[in-house]
């Protein structure tokens, strides 16, 4: 041979996930050998050689290849595949053309010359065995092909009987076990490889009959064809940078995760199959008018592709989708956009219908469960909620898409503003009406996001009214566990959002406070400053009569808020929070303060004034104590109040189901404008 074949071996690029392209370069061989003998009845057999000796039960049960085969047989490792055919053999000319790494000698039907060194690339020698005619006597040509010295070894070439069957036998042996750990065990797995890898041949109808044989079972490929490929083919044919090409559209019908695809070929052999992904419009499954789901298989087939495919027909040279400096660029989106186009144009009823059901499945699911992104039910908005990917909606998760597409809607409308400030005359024809559509769009956002606040409080009343019950260990939950759904743990109003605080529950006002704290000992509070250790649950300073942020003027009002298990029952002299609350006042009217930048602050001994809230179960004991402490029960007698003139102090006893109680009507209306149950 007139070549380093070791070395052309080493340069041949094969990929361990194409363990079966020995295999294939084998039976396209075959193919060629017959369509140059002209032969009307032939055949290519394939015969898989296991090494039954080295199968092991627990590791085959366990490979993933084996889909499920408990067939002890069908598990063992393959080694060896034997490919025969009835086609012109290893004459002279073939012989030849085999000696000569990269031959032209089959060019014209798209051979590259270097199809068997993939062969040892993945097979450790090829034995090769050859009846030929050469015009007057038969031979009968043996050798093996081997990746060291000249490829060829125990070479002889003699006289056959004139009876001779003209028959070759390729026969790849001994795979490497990089390969074989990634090759399909099963047969009719095989098979179908084989059939889509040349389904191109099967489409035109110009591949031979091709067996193949594993022990006493056996595939014919051309039934598997008929009954699972050959039907809903149709070609069309396409103009793909000024070259005539084909897209050859095969229907597939499914229900399977399976989901459309682009098949790039060359010289009728599949190359490069890719999934067609990042085009909501074509989503991944189809409608006909039945309401059958289908997929589509594009083959493309193009001289353009057949030139530059690469000599182990495992990729194409195509140009970087991001190079502008040549206009004779050859781009693989150029071929997909051409199937897309395709699709859309030859596909455009079953793209409407999958595009309305999309559009009723989504609106269904908005008034049934997200009435926050109603407003996205607006004519305007179709288009984008047509083009929610079926999966999606298959998956459970619309919302996800929902949330996507409405912040997709206010950055489109933040954008908006920023042109109205800056760029428009606000005299002008021009500003009016973008003023106008501005507010109609803001003013749909600001209900959506009224919508989603609303939702909020009642997820939030509910998973608080079962954190009121008994867990699943049969007790109840402790004082944190309740708390958090106020309000954070050990937390202050700097450390977290409005949106992490749910005081309204208690008191709507309670929402609106200058400065907060959670949990912490009354000597760490900013901006109180006391050597008291006690910690109140939480204390809520407000100011009334002034901003917010004006620190120099005494405080207007202190809250504070107590905690206490679900069903305690000890109250006794030590635990009960009414003197609880009542020595957490006087800590605070005895201390310093000073805000945050170290300034004093007074708490007008006058008119500051305190509220205290106890959240508690309203226990016989709890009712007691407070009817002691001279508490006026309130009208529905789930909780009581006093006024406490010495110290200015507003206290108020509340139980855990008044406040569910009062939370739920409060907000009722707005949970009955949105129909949440």
């Amino acid at each position: 041979m007139d070549t380093d074949v070791k070395g052309k071996v080493n340069n041949t690029q094969l990929p361990s996930t194409k363990p079966l392209y020995p295999l294939f370069e084998a039976i396209v061989n075959s193919i060629q050998s017959i369509q140059e003998a002209k032969i009307e009845n032939g055949y290519i057999k394939i015969y898989i050689e296991r090494d039954k000796s080295q199968m092991d039960l627990s590791e085959s049960s366990n490979d993933k290849n084996v889909e499920n085969n408990s067939d002890l047989e069908v598990l063992a490792p393959i080694v060896s595949f034997n490919i025969t055919d009835n086609g012109k053999g290893f004459d002279n000319s073939n012989y030849d053309s085999f000696l000569r790494a990269e031959s032209t000698y089959k060019s014209k039907l798209g051979g590259k010359g270097v199809g068997r060194f993939v062969w040892l690339k993945a097979f450790k020698y090829v034995k090769i065995s050859s009846t030929f005619f050469d015009g007057k006597e038969y031979y009968t040509r043996n050798f093996d092909f081997v990746p060291n010295g000249t490829g060829v070894e125990n070479y002889s070439c003699t006289k056959a009987n004139t009876t001779s069957e003209i028959v070759t036998s390729v026969m790849l042996n001994d795979f490497f076990t990089k390969y074989s750990l990634k090759c399909p065990k099963k047969i009719d797995t095989i098979a179908r490889h084989v059939v889509e890898h040349f389904i191109m041949f099967y489409i035109m109808d110009t591949i031979p009959n091709i067996t193949i044989y594993d022990g006493d079972n056996s595939v014919l490929l051309h039934e598997i064809y008929k009954t699972e490929y050959s039907s809903h083919v149709t070609r069309y044919g396409i103009v793909i940078n000024n070259v005539n090409s084909n897209i050859w559209v095969r229907k597939i019908y499914t229900t399977s995760s399976r989901e459309h695809e682009v098949v790039l070929c060359a010289n009728n052999r599949i190359v490069l199959p890719e999934v067609l992904r990042d085009n909501p419009e074509i989503d991944n499954k189809l409608f006909d008018q039945e309401r059958n789901m289908f997929v589509l298989q594009c083959y493309v087939t193009s001289t353009i592709l057949d030139d530059i495919v690469n000599q182990e027909r495992t990729d194409f040279a195509f140009t970087p989708e991001n190079e502008t400096i040549f206009e004779d660029t050859i781009k693989k989106s150029t071929f997909t956009n051409a199937v897309v186009q395709l699709i859309k144009e030859k596909f455009a009823t079953e793209i409407y219908t999958i595009k309305q059901y999309r559009y009723d499945m989504v609106t269904e699911y908005i008034r049934s469960y997200c009435p926050q992104y109603r407003y996205l039910l607006n004519q305007k908005y179709r288009d984008e909620l047509e083009l929610v990917p079926l999966k999606s909606i298959t998956d459970n998760k619309i919302e996800l898409e929902l949330f996507r597409i409405s912040s997709s809607v206010e950055l489109e409308l933040k954008k908006r503003a920023k042109k109205l400030q800056e760029d428009l005359d606000v005299n002008s024809t021009e500003y009016k009406e973008a003023l106008s559509k501005y507010s109609e769009d803001e003013n749909e956002i600001g209900k959506s996001s009224l919508a989603k606040y609303i939702i909020h409080r009642k997820t939030i009343i509910d998973v608080f009214d079962r954190a009121l019950g008994k867990q699943d260990d049969g007790k109840y939950s402790i004082e944190d566990v309740i708390h958090k759904w106020i309000f954070p743990m050990r937390s202050t109003s700097d450390e977290i959002t409005y949106k992490e605080q749910n005081l309204w529950m208690i008191d709507e006002r309670l929402a609106y406070h200058y400065y907060l704290a959670s949990d912490k000992p009354l000597s760490t509070l900013d901006p109180v400053i006391t050597s008291s250790k006690k910690e109140p649950d939480i204390i809520v300073f407000n100011n009334p009569i002034s901003v917010v942020n004006d620190e120099s003027k005494p405080y207007g009002n202190i809250v504070i808020i107590e905690f206490k298990r679900p069903m305690r029952k000890d109250t006794s002299d030590t635990k009960n929070p009414i003197d609880q609350v009542s020595d957490y006042i006087d800590c605070i009217r005895e201390g310093k303060s000073l805000d945050r930048k170290g300034r004093p602050i007074t708490v007008n001994p006058d008119s500051t004034q305190f509220y205290a809230y106890i959240i508690c179960d309203y226990t016989p004991d709890m009712k007691t104590l407070c009817r002691k402490r001279g508490f006026t029960p309130t009208p529905d007698d789930m909780g009581c109040y006093f006024y406490n003139p010495n110290q200015k102090s507003y206290t108020e006893v509340i139980s855990f189901d008044k406040l569910l109680q009062d939370a739920r009507a409060r907000n009722r209306v707005l949970f009955d404008k949105l129909n949440l149950a």
